[in-house]
């Protein structure tokens, strides 16, 4: 049997090989730089969906619903929807085309508002087997909220309206009506801030900040979100907001980035998605408010990808990529992980073993004694 032959090279080569990896190196190095915190502003943490009001709005208005007294017409109602959902959540029934008009019912006919919710819900496509209804979503929730009648009745209803003020408010900035109403959904927003809604405060503080349907006011949107830190505290996207305004300085007089880094941890507290992950990308890189430490990092990212947000996933999948190439969490320099891919370049080449050792033995030496010396 004839044995493999090492193959070897001229001297020659092997000078242009190594000049071809450290040209290389560099790109690839650069490449697993940390991020810098996310710059864009997104309402949500990638569902693609419309969005509920804080504090699970829909279940709360169940909750509001099952507690006052229910007219014999709207028990009729509560039957209907109860029925529909028993429908919806069971996959024994493959055809629930009729699901639609039994919620259209118990609403319509029998003023039972849970089955608002819940219909817009399944014009939104938030339910299997049943197709996503645009237009039918923008024309029954502009319907609840022109009805100014609702928010006097009683509870349920004035939390419908703001419900139903949030997501036309929705509808009108992503175009569901056919085209983008950045002017609507601006009033929209508003009036379900001014009826109470936290979460349509602080998202009304975001069209303040990019200057949808309206013009940028910075200011005023700072106001509204310290508003309902003071007073809902646990209101989505409220802290990841806040740390983003203090960390660009807006309507402020300079950036703030240690209060930056306060309200971030404390959208941490409160599984803030978005908040999360900008405080991972923070503890990635080290700034003065964040020292780098890379465990850390990886454990928020994977607690914001795990709530939903999908920049931090990537993070998550980059960070341990690089970690692993560097082979553990530690900090290295850039000399030190230039030295450390050299070393793993000269192991892969078609060179005899004893030749290899001795270039890694110099570069190991190398990276002890300039790179990284004992203390």
């Amino acid at each position: 049997m004839l044995k493999p032959q090492t193959m070897r090279m001229s001297p020659q080569n092997k000078i242009l090989v190594t000049i071809v990896a450290l040209l290389s190196l560099p790109a690839l190095i650069i490449a697993l730089e940390p991020p810098e915190p996310s710059a864009q502003m997104r309402g949500e943490s990638g569902s693609g969906r419309a969005g509920d009001l804080p504090g699970a709005a829909s279940d709360a208005i169940s909750a509001t619903a099952a507690e006052a007294p229910l007219t014999p017409e709207q028990a009729k109602g509560r039957d209907l929807c109860e029925t529909a959902c028993y429908y919806l959540d069971h996959e024994s029934y493959s055809d629930v085309s009729g699901v639609p008009d039994m919620l259209r019912r118990a609403w319509t006919e029998h003023d039972y508002a849970p089955a608002a919710v819940k219909l817009l819900d399944v014009y939104e496509g938030k339910h299997k087997g049943l197709n996503a209804d645009p237009k039918a979503a923008f024309e029954l929730a502009k319907s609840i909220a022109e009805n100014d009648e609702l928010a006097a009745r009683d509870a349920v209803h004035r939390d419908l309206q703001c419900l139903a003020l949030f997501r036309l408010a929705r509808y009108c900035e992503r175009g569901f009506a056919g085209k983008k109403q950045p002017r609507e959904a601006y009033l929209c927003m508003k009036k379900a801030a001014d009826l109470g809604a936290a979460r349509a405060r602080v998202e009304l503080a975001l069209y303040q900040m990019r200057g949808t349907g309206c013009d940028p006011a910075p200011q005023e949107a700072l106001r509204n979100l310290l508003l309902v830190h003071g007073k809902a505290p646990d209101t989505p996207n409220l802290y990841y907001y806040l740390g983003f305004m203090y960390a660009q300085g807006l309507g402020m007089k300079s950036a703030q980035p240690a209060e930056a880094v306060r309200f971030y941890r404390l959208g941490a507290k409160y599984n803030d998605p978005n908040a999360i992950n900008n405080l991972g990308a923070l503890y990635e890189r080290g700034t003065p408010q964040t020292r780098r430490n890379y465990k850390l990092a990886l454990k928020l990212y994977r607690k914001s990808a795990s709530l939903g947000n999908r920049e931090a996933s990537a993070n998550l999948q980059r960070l341990e990529f690089r970690t692993r190439l560097k082979g553990g969490t530690h900090e290295t320099s850039f000399a030190q992980r230039l030295n450390h891919s050299l070393q793993r370049f000269v192991h892969a080449l078609p060179l005899d073993e004893s030749g290899k050792d001795k270039i890694i033995r110099r570069l190991r030496d190398f990276d002890n004694s300039h790179l990284n010396p004992a203390p």
